[in-house]
């Protein structure tokens, strides 16, 4: 009897494990879904056909998964976009550019200062003009090579966009998998209750939404959760529930050459599930479910497949990511003010306005993840919210005057606008705002001028 209670908190072993992998349900977290477009088109319908479609007679979705999922599909479809064309962009081909237009204003600044014969210092024009001219040469192959990477970029965004109008992930789950039931709001509203106590003792899942979500939102896992149980307490089969939202209130991990890795589940989760359904709980991410499917399921697959799909998701899985939809600009600082140090330093600032629905989405992106507010920080006009706005990036380090020039002043009419933290000496803006020695316009601040680009060296 201590012997069976004990085996409910270890992970199966050898042929136990093995009986634990072909007599389970495999229920899939949003997290987990969403990380299959991470994968190239080809890849992907490998992954579905090869190692899902097998299986999927076995597959469980939560309905509050399914919601989730769909709520937040169109962003992840477009997240390569953001997190990888555009940073190379910035990263590489901005810089080029902006060294690029300084290079040659200094040799034309030279070829100036030398060219007079009555006065030094001078020099032979031919010298000058020989360089200029393979500089020239130089700058055009340069800029062919630049519109070219455009096109390729071009083509590639494409072809991620395509996805939404024709989604294999979203197909594969709406025509092949099981989906639960979803809650009335009386059951919803009973969750709530429960949540209240569970989350105020930190017991598992979900606690740690408590503070960057809102409404039910922040019982999104626990109504998850209570949607397993129901559904295992029906069916009576092993749980192997996979997902890549790797935290504490779910699961203990490890990260391991740059991944996460699941190492065991909350206690309090193995408990709940089998004192309520008599059902043994285990979890993994959608790598260590691809990597114990080709070792556990005597079904062929190849393993340079699993291989490919493991290395892609652990590549562009940010390690974190929040999202806040408000439509109140002191939440929306609040926000970031708690979950700021979670994303390492900071790259990159992107705001946009959608003009269809007169919304606002700010990204921060750091170096361990980003966060995504909808709405609450707003750019055009007086008020609150660029007030706010402006607040905010003073204190993420800009000088007050170039942050009034993001929010207030210089955009354009769609009131977007991207800052590069790279190229910003943060709390060394002491020159004020005055004139650009380079394109001559009043957008300079002594670091970065808004309107060509062009930076000082100090």
């Amino acid at each position: 009897m201590i012997q069976e209670h004990f085996g409910i908190y270890t992970e199966p072993q050898n042929e136990n494990l093995k009986a634990f992998w072909s007599e389970g349900i495999f229920i899939f977290d949003t997290s987990a879904l969403l990380s299959l477009y991470y994968l190239p088109k080809e890849l992907r319908k490998n992954i579905l056909e090869k190692t899902l479609t097998p299986i999927k007679d076995r597959i469980w979705i939560p309905q509050h998964v399914l919601y989730e999922f769909l709520k937040n599909r169109e962003s992840k479809i477009k997240e390569p976009i953001e997190r990888k064309y555009k940073d190379a962009w910035k990263e590489n081909i901005d810089p080029i550019n902006k060294l690029l237009k300084s290079l040659e204003n200094h040799l034309t600044s030279f070829q100036n200062a030398t060219q007079k014969k009555d006065s030094h210092p001078y020099i032979e024009n031919e010298f000058n003009q020989n360089f200029m001219d393979n500089f020239s040469e130089f700058k055009n192959a340069y800029l062919d090579y630049e519109k070219n990477i455009k096109s390729e970029f071009t083509k590639r965004k494409e072809e991620i966009l395509s996805v939404l109008e024709n989604d294999d992930v979203l197909e594969f789950i709406t025509s092949n998998l099981k989906i639960g039931e979803g809650f009335t709001f009386e059951e919803i509203m009973d969750i709530v209750k429960e949540g209240e106590l569970r989350y105020r003792n930190t017991i598992p899942p979900g606690y740690k939404d408590l503070k960057n979500k809102e409404g039910t939102q922040i019982y999104g896992d626990l109504i998850v959760w209570k949607q397993i149980l129901q559904h295992t307490q029906t069916y009576k089969k092993p749980v192997i529930f996979i997902l890549n939202d790797v935290k504490i209130d779910w699961c203990y991990s490890i990260k391991h050459r740059g991944e996460d890795r699941i190492v065991h589940p909350r206690h309090e989760l193995i408990k709940e599930l089998y004192d309520s359904t008599n059902c043994k709980l285990w979890m993994y991410t959608f790598n260590q479910f691809l990597y114990n499917y080709s070792k556990l399921m005597d079904l062929p697959v190849e393993q340079s497949l699993i291989d490919e799909a493991t290395l892609m998701i652990t590549e562009n899985q940010p390690e974190f990511e929040l999202l806040l939809d408000t439509g109140s600009t002191n939440e929306a600082i609040d926000f970031v003010t708690k979950n700021r140090e979670n994303i390492g330093k900071l790259k990159y600032l992107n705001h946009y306005r959608d003009m269809d629905k007169i919304e606002y989405e700010t990204t921060l992106i750091g170096e361990k993840g980003s966060l995504k507010i909808k709405g609450g920080l707003t750019s055009g006009y007086a008020g609150a919210g660029p007030n706010g706005f402006i607040k905010l990036l003073t204190s993420l380090g800009l000088d007050k005057d170039v942050a009034h020039m993001y929010v207030k002043g210089n955009h354009d009419k769609t009131y977007s606008f991207e800052i590069n933290f790279n190229d910003l000496h943060l709390n060394s803006h002491k020159y004020g705002i005055q004139t650009c020695p380079v394109c001559g316009n009043n957008n300079w601040n002594g670091v970065l001028c808004l309107s060509c680009g062009s930076m000082c060296d100090d």
